[in-house]
């Protein structure tokens, strides 16, 4: 939970009353009012949701799953992929019904409805509308890979952020920032080239 209140980019006294308020199950603003109300000014920060009448514990909950749940998001669509692959396949389904993928993966239906809605503007899936409706590879099993889920989901995001740049300067420091940036860049090539060779067909014969 103080990710999420470092998340929200408060002032060191506020991280920590608000870390503590998480924990103790009250309002920043004191003791025992678990069920206070956000004020506008701290809804105008940009991490609050639009209501002011949500508590401070619901809402910093709901920004530490929004915190987690990215790379989530990255393998629950590779299952919806494979689930429906495998579907498909068999003969069960012509387009695999949204509601059975939710069921039977144990994935929220608002979470799917997002992972699904990028996997198909990255071409991966097709829908369909109405009775006997729901989705399908929009490409054959073997032109789907891990990696296309990856970057469709994550939006085509670096692994590794360094954009963090030191106050201190120098040769030593210019060298040590370049070796530590290759490393990094050479390290996310090499997963991102183990993906691309894994297609959604040759999961499907494991």
């Amino acid at each position: 939970m103080l990710s999420a209140c470092l998340a929200a980019n408060m002032s060191v006294p506020r991280v920590s009353a608000c870390h503590e308020a998480v924990m103790n199950g009250s309002s920043i603003w004191g003791p025992g009012r678990a069920s206070d109300s956000f004020s506008e000014r701290d809804n105008a920060l940009g991490f609050l949701p639009s209501t002011t009448t949500t508590s401070i514990v619901d809402a910093v909950k709901r920004m530490e799953v929004e915190i987690v749940s990215y790379s989530l998001g990255v393998w629950q669509a590779m299952l919806a992929s494979v689930y429906v692959a495998d579907k498909v396949r068999l003969g069960e389904f012509d387009f695999v019904p949204t509601s059975r993928i939710a069921q039977d993966l144990n994935i929220p239906a608002p979470s799917l409805a997002r992972l699904l809605a990028r996997l198909h503007r990255a071409g991966i899936i097709e829908t369909r509308e109405g009775a006997g409706g729901g989705v399908r590879l929009a490409v054959d099993p073997d032109q789907v890979t891990l990696l296309g889920i990856v970057d469709a989901i994550e939006q085509n995001l670096p692994v590794f952020r360094t954009d963090s740049t030191p106050r201190v300067t120098g040769e030593t420091p210019t060298r040590r920032q370049a070796a530590l940036r290759q490393a990094l860049d050479e390290a996310e090539q090499a997963m991102r080239s183990s993906l691309e060779a894994v297609t959604m067909a040759a999961i499907s014969e494991i």
